[in-house]
This record gives structure tokens, C-alpha cells and sequence, in this order.
């Protein structure tokens, strides 16, 4: 149909001009919507200075202070991962030390760490480096237990400031962790997670060879002084921070550390004796049948074979393992020697989808592993992973509908476009080339 009337022409041409240049924004809107990633950094938690261990079945001591010689690790939240693995989804794990006045969430990291890298104080940044002066850098997860699933972050070496020189680290203050990267510098979201800790140093001339001392601000605030008279008996609870106590003669101090240690202390005219008993909170792993670590919170398969593992058991205790919230008995097993239990066991067929725990029970402990059996229409497209054990999800996953969204809105264009360039040919050469 050939439209004659000039006015009607005209108000059609306009109308298909505008629906044309709306239709092109909205292509513009969906196409960044697709290439931009859902959700920008996430702040995972807090990273806690510890003392460097080499038997991981000593509690964890966390470390308050030190010097540029001192040795020290970072402990990160439980089951901390990248939203996804080294192998398959390029995530690179990265450590960083910026002044406080930097906020960690809008890092940039290049092969050198955080970039531009400075160490001026009020612009310093700098990767961690460990205690062989390596930078901390573009380190590998673990691989994903599932595909698609986070990748968790192993093997976080000792790190030290033994390769600064005096004034490198100017005094003052300081977020210090460690962060999850996908890509270069110059994408708009390379950072993907971060763990942070605070710390603080001072200038110390005594100190070698950087002449600072620092302390973290750990979690769980600093510590708790208690003095005691005598004849007095007091007990204080330890936050990771540490504990100060001062006693008097014939008073028993009991202290409780945030690892669960407990220290006993009495002190008399003939001298001090001190007591101190370990009694880790239990804590539980899970291992797939290859023997990779499984994240908590993953999505596991009815019928999926699995290890559970569980430490802080008193040896030979026999411990019952149920899966939860049914529950389910899945056996028995006793704690070796060193208080740990291990068992073999399959995912319940009979378990609804939704969240779930595997339960290490002993006579006064229990420990527990969280993790989610998906809903029919997740399990059709395979197993894929729940949050992270920080409890933070990561970019919503690109479906199907945006690209049918940018294939329509680009119709719609080429349509309306087309009619607004025939509205805007003259009459007659319409008339001509409708007369062929």
C-alpha cells in the first residue's frame, strides 16, 4: 500500500523515524547489558593474620603484631573461592598491600600486582610478597569441583616485608588481603573478589631491614586484660587479637583462645605453672571421588560419591555421619589418633532439592558441611555450583533471552529504519518502482 497524502506521509515518517531510534537504544541497552558482567566486586570478608603453620593440625594462631622480619600468612574466610576456576574460567588470585585511603574494591591488577604500583603514602600499592621476596601474584585456584562451579583459593604462601628498604613503607595505615581477578587491567570488572585485613606501621629504627613494625586489626577485636588478686580466680575469653593477663600470687587465671585452646595458670609463692589444652572446634571437608576439595554450599548430585572428612575429635571416638535435614544415617567411623575421621559416602537419592548438611556427630561434638542438591530443571542442564561459602553469588548467569532480546530490538530497527528512508523518498519514484 502506497500512502499519497504529504501530511499523513509525513506523520508516518516521523513516527517510524522514532520508533526506529528507540529500537536502537534499546538494542544499545541490551547489548551492554550482555557484555558487561552482572555485578562488580564483591567484598568477601575478612582476612586474618596468622602465624605460618606446618601442621595443619595445630590450631590456628592468629599474629597481632611483628616486624619487616617477621613471618606471617593470611587466613581467609571459610571455603573462600573465585567465582570461578584458573583452568576453565581464567580466574588469577592476587594479593595486594595499598594505603588506607584506596579502597580495595577499586584495584587494578597488572603481571605486577596492583597497578600503577607506588609507594608513596597516600597512593602506595604493592603486591604481598612471600618469604622468598616473590611477589604474590596471578597464583592459580584449584579447579572447580563442578563445571562452571568457583575455584577454591589454595595455598597462600608466608610473606614477610624483608624486601623493603627503609622508607619504603611510609607510617600509617594500610588494607592489606588478597583478591580474585578474570582479565587485564583494562577490562571494566577485571576484580572479581577481595579478603581484607587493616594494618598499621610504624616507623622503628631498631627494626631490620625495613625499620617498621606493624600490627593488623584482626578480626574479632583486640584482645582482654584481666588482672587478678589474690585468692581470685578469673576466666577470660580471648579474642583473636590476644589476651594480656596479669596475675598475683595465689590467683588461677583461665584462658579460653578464640582457637579454642584453653590455658590455665596458677600462680603461688614457689612459682607459675601453666597448662594449656588443645581442643580445636571440630570442622569438616568434603573430597569428590578424584580427590579434589569440594566447595560448601556446592550443588552435589543424588547418588554422587563423596569423603568426608572431619577433625577436632578425641582419638578413638566413634563418630555417627548423617546427611541432614532428613536425616539420613550414612554410618560410623572412628577418630584416628590425631582426633580426625574420614568416611566414604553417597548423596541420599531420597533428598529434596534445597539446602542440605553432611554432620560428623561425636559424644560431645558435631561437625558440619553444608551443601545443596538441585531442582529438577537445574539438574537437567547438568551440576553447577552454589554460592560461595562467604555466602556471596557470583554475575548472574547470560541466558538465552538477551540474545533474543538483541535479535528483536535489531529487527524492529532494520524495519522501522526501512520505513522511515521509503517515507522519505519522493512519491513518484515509489510509484515507478511499484509499477515493475
Amino acid at each position: 500500500m502506497i500512502i499519497t497524502n504529504r501530511a499523513a506521509r509525513r506523520r508516518a515518517r516521523f513516527a517510524a523515524r522514532v520508533a526506529a531510534l528507540g529500537s536502537a537504544v534499546m538494542l544499545g541497552v541490551t547489548a551492554w547489558s550482555w557484555l558487561v558482567p552482572a555485578s562488580a566486586a564483591t567484598n568477601a570478608g575478612d582476612a586474618t593474620v596468622i602465624k605460618p603453620r606446618t601442621d595443619s593440625t595445630k590450631p590456628v594462631e592468629p599474629l597481632a603484631s611483628g616486624g619487616s622480619s617477621t613471618d606471617f600468612t593470611l587466613q581467609l574466610t571459610q571455603s573462600a573461592a573465585c567465582t570461578g576456576d584458573s583452568t576453565n574460567g581464567g580466574y588469577r588470585v592476587q594479593s595486594y598491600m595499598v594505603s588506607s585511603a584506596i579502597d580495595p574494591g577499586s584495584l587494578k591488577f597488572d603481571a605486577s600486582g596492583p597497578t600503577p604500583q607506588a609507594t608513596a603514602k597516600d597512593t602506595f600499592r604493592e603486591p604481598l610478597f612471600d618469604n622468598t621476596s616473590n611477589p604474590y601474584v596471578n597464583a592459580q585456584t584449584a579447579a572447580a569441583t563442578t563445571t562452571g562451579g568457583p575455584g577454591p583459593i589454595i595455598n597462600i604462601p608466608t610473606f614477610n616485608f624483608k624486601v623493603y628498604a627503609p622508607g619504603d613503607i611510609p607510617a600509617g595505615s594500610y588494607n592489606a588481603g588478597i583478591a580474585c581477578t578474570k582479565g587485564t587491567k583494562d577490562d571494566a570488572n577485571q576484580l572479581d573478589k577481595y579478603w581484607n585485613v587493616k594494618m598499621t606501621f610504624t616507623t622503628a629504627s631498631s627494626d631490620s631491614p625495613a625499620q617498621v613494625t606493624w600490627t593488623a586489626q584482626n578480626p574479632s577485636g583486640g584482645g582482654t586484660t584481666t588482672t587478678t588478686g589474690p585468692g581470685t580466680t578469673s576466666t577470660t575469653a580471648a579474642g583473636s587479637g590476644g589476651t594480656t593477663t596479669t596475675t598475683r600470687p595465689g590467683s588461677t587465671t583461665t584462658t579460653t583462645a578464640g582457637s579454642g585452646s584453653t590455658t590455665s595458670t596458677t600462680t603461688g609463692s614457689g612459682g607459675t605453672t601453666t597448662t594449656t589444652t588443645a581442643s580445636s572446634q571440630p570442622t569438616a571437608t568434603l573430597l569428590d571421588s578424584s580427590g579434589n576439595p569440594i566447595s560448601a554450599n556446592a550443588t552435589l548430585t543424588p547418588g554422587q560419591q563423596v569423603t568426608i572428612s572431619a577433625t577436632g575429635f578425641t582419638a578413638g571416638e566413634t563418630t555417627a555421619i548423617a546427611a541432614n535435614s532428613d536425616p539420613i544415617a550414612l554410618g560410623t567411623a572412628v577418630a584416628d589418633s590425631t582426633g580426625k575421621v574420614t568416611k566414604a559416602v553417597t548423596i541420599p537419592t531420597g533428598l529434596a532439592a534445597g539446602p542440605h548438611t553432611l554432620t560428623v556427630t561425636g559424644a560431645a561434638k558435631t561437625a558440619t558441611f553444608p551443601f545443596t542438591i538441585a531442582s529438577a530443571s537445574s539438574a537437567s542442564g547438568g551440576s553447577t555450583s552454589g554460592t560461595s561459602g562467604d555466602g556471596s553469588s557470583g554475575a548472574l548467569p547470560r541466558t538465552g533471552s538477551s540474545a533474543l532480546s538483541m535479535l528483536l530490538w535489531a529487527a524492529l530497527l532494520f524495519a522501522f529504519g526501512r520505513i522511515a528512508i521509503l517515507l522519505g523518498r519522493p512519491l513518484v519514484t515509489i510509484i515507478r518502482e511499484e509499477d515493475r
